[in-house]
């Protein structure tokens, strides 16, 4: 566990100056927890990727700052769509989360290395907990 919360914590201070105001953010999955097979040697590149699940008051405000702040963070068609249609989606489909994915960290120890996060709004976290 220890290692694990060494990793996200490094990692959300890697990525967390880039992005616009989170309420709360937690990491997940291979790229945190040390699987059986993990090399500690490999390349930032060649290491699981890291997943973050990020929690924001408002999703259309959040997306339409990160658009302008990270424009290569989103698929042609979610900038295409604009933040507007993309808090939409997230709303009102599925499970209320909407992810960018193959994101590289931009910088620190973990620069490089490939993470996806998914963004979710605090009412919708709330009410999914």
């Amino acid at each position: 566990k220890k290692y694990a919360s060494k990793i996200a914590d490094n990692c959300i201070k890697s990525i967390i100056y880039t992005l616009p105001k989170i309420e709360y953010g937690f990491a997940y999955g291979s790229g945190v927890f040390r699987q059986d097979d993990f090399k500690s040697h490999f390349r930032p590149s060649k290491m699981p990727m890291l997943d973050f699940i990020l929690c924001v008051d408002d999703a259309k405000l959040w997306h339409e700052k990160n658009l302008k702040l990270n424009p290569n963070h989103y698929s042609k068609f979610s900038s295409l769509i604009g933040p507007r249609r993309i808090a939409q989606m997230q709303d009102d489909f599925g499970a209320k989360i909407f992810y960018n994915t193959l994101v590289t960290v931009p910088m620190g120890p973990y620069e490089g290395r490939l993470m996806k996060y998914g963004v979710i709004s605090k009412l919708n976290l709330i009410l999914d907990l």
